[in-house]
């Protein structure tokens, strides 16, 4: 049998009924043990008890009245207490959010607070190294404009090691010594390649410039050779506009001295820096297809040595032919040729390319000097007065044989040699009376001088067809003028007319002495001048004789003489 339950049991030994009536149980005990008298008797007690238990409460009351008064006020006073705790509470349930936050965010502080306490003391610890670090820029910059190249480039160094270390994290100082830094090495480049640009760099320093240029890493090895060259070439063209003056011939040999240095110069300080090794066409086309690269780098040179060049022969066609000496154009000549020679041996021979320029220089020269002795020539004859004093023709002939036959005894009485037969022919002297022909002579004489000095570098086909044509035409030139001049003083027909005849200055025609003075000048133009001057030219040029039709370029004159 279960042991009865302890549930509904009063712990001061209090039970409840099915109906919730709170029962003794020692009251309940002893009145189930009361005989049925006692039972009957026992709602009168109990009544009775009730009776008294009133009156004793009120005796209780009247004589603890303050206690109860005390008791309430009490419950008021706790009451109104508990209210305000109530009050409380819901104000602090109210705060609890807020409070809440607080704490997350104190707490958060006090982590921030924390970790910047721990970075300051890991900066702490490290003041010496951010030190240098901080420094880096400044200290890279004062090398560079002390010339402390490879200390600049270890700064560079542990500049670059830092960020590459770092640059995840995206430090703000870290990005601002970067970019001091990359402004440092960026004026270093801009300070070597301004010592590049000096024109009197030494090859010690260029190969100093250039292993700091390499080291730096700013440039692959195509770009470095190219900027090398650039530099180079500022210097150079700075050297060849430091020539420029108010004289052709002086600005020609400065010009011919400065290309000539600077540019062996350079060729020589690229091949020693960059050990270049020259290639022929058939290893630079194996390498065009093999290594783009290394057949860009093999005609860098080349291509800077080209340019230098055309620039060079720019020049000198710009300025030769203003140099109006037959001898400071040869003399400007050899000189450009020296040039070439010397640079010959680098490997830039350019000389054959300096023929045509110095070539017409000497024919324009040689023509200038014809044009303004035929138009002298034109301009003495359409104001000459033809007087008597001139022989005859048949004199003039006669004078000019006996000219040619005492220069051929002299000759033969003298012993040939080489100096000899390179000395000009004599001018005959029948030509002294005719001062219009002599003067002419004169002109083309003076020409054909400057042409002397030029004729035995220059003497090719070219330059000497062409400045055989040139005598030609000043022959031709001078015979049209004789025979206008005989057109205009005696007419078509030989006749003196209205219209075209003669006056002179007296107010006479002109006599059978000026008509004989007149053609005895023709005569010594056509047949002792033309052949002189043509014989003079066989001497600056060997054989050129052949070249000058002389009767042909009289003919214009020859013509008009048949009718005279």
């Amino acid at each position: 049998m279960a042991a009865p339950s302890d549930a509904g049991r009063d712990p001061f030994g209090m039970g409840t009924t099915d109906d919730g009536t709170r029962v003794d149980d020692g009251y309940l005990s002893d009145l189930l043990s009361f005989s049925v008298t006692q039972l009957n008797r026992e709602p009168e007690r109990l009544k009775e008890q009730g009776e008294r238990a009133v009156i004793a409460r009120r005796e209780t009351a009247q004589r603890r009245y303050d206690a109860f008064v005390g008791a309430s006020e009490c419950y008021d006073v706790v009451r109104r207490e508990v209210a305000d705790v109530e009050r409380g509470l819901e104000a602090m349930r109210a705060s609890l959010p807020a409070l809440r936050a607080g704490c997350q965010a104190f707490a958060q502080r006090a982590e921030q607070i924390s970790k910047a306490r721990a970075a300051h003391r890991r900066t702490l610890a490290n003041q010496t190294a951010l030190l240098d670090l901080l420094e880096a820029p400044s200290l890279q910059d004062t090398c560079v404009r002390h010339g402390n190249y490879d200390e600049a480039l270890e700064i560079q160094s542990f500049v670059d090691k830092a960020t590459r270390r770092h640059g995840e994290k995206k430090i703000a100082a870290l990005a601002q010594i970067a970019e001091g830094s990359r402004n440092a090495s960026d004026a270093m480049l801009s300070s070597l390649l301004d010592k590049l640009r000096d024109p009197h760099i030494a090859l010690p320093e260029c190969l100093k410039v250039v292993g700091v240029l390499r080291r730096s890493d700013a440039m692959d090895e195509t770009a470095l050779r190219r900027a090398f060259l650039r530099c180079r070439e500022s210097a150079v063209a700075d050297a060849a506009a430091a020539a420029e003056g108010a004289d052709a011939y002086e600005y020609v040999k400065r010009l011919t001295d400065a290309h000539r240095t600077s540019v062996f110069d350079v060729a020589t300080q690229y091949r020693a820096i960059f050990a270049e090794d020259e290639e022929d066409e058939e290893s630079l086309d194996e390498a065009r297809t093999d290594d783009r690269a290394a057949y860009e780098r093999g005609r860098l040179l080349r291509s800077w040595c080209a340019h230098r060049t055309n620039e060079y022969l720019r020049r000198l066609e710009q300025t030769v032919p203003a140099i109006d000496e037959g001898a400071r154009l040869a003399a400007a000549h050899e000189h450009a040729r020296y040039c070439a020679a010397s640079l010959a041996r680098a490997g830039m021979e350019y000389r054959p390319l300096l023929v045509p320029i110095f070539a017409n220089a000497a024919s324009a020269l040689y023509a200038s000097c014809l044009a303004d002795a035929a138009r002298d020539f034109e301009r003495v004859v359409e104001t000459h007065r033809w007087t008597g004093v001139g022989g005859s023709a048949a004199g003039v002939l006669a004078e000019s044989r006996a000219d040619d036959k005492e220069g051929e005894e002299t000759r033969d009485n003298q012993s040939p040699n080489a100096e000899q037969e390179s000395l000009p022919p004599v001018p005959p002297r029948a030509l002294l009376e005719h001062v219009p022909v002599a003067s002419f002579v004169n002109g083309v004489l003076r020409a054909l001088n400057e042409l002397r000095h030029c004729a035995p570098g220059l003497g090719n086909a070219s330059v000497r067809a062409a400045c055989a044509d040139e005598t030609k035409q000043a022959l031709t030139r001078a015979a049209t003028a004789l025979a206008s001049t005989r057109a205009r003083l005696f007419g078509v027909d030989g006749k003196k007319s209205n219209a075209a005849g003669f006056v002179a200055r007296d107010g006479e025609t002109m006599d059978a002495a000026r008509r004989a003075a007149f053609s005895g000048a023709c005569k010594a133009l056509a047949d002792v001048a033309a052949p002189y001057l043509v014989s003079c030219f066989g001497r600056v040029f060997k054989g050129g004789e052949r070249d000058v039709d002389a009767r042909a370029a009289v003919k214009p004159l020859t013509d008009a003489m048949l009718k005279f």
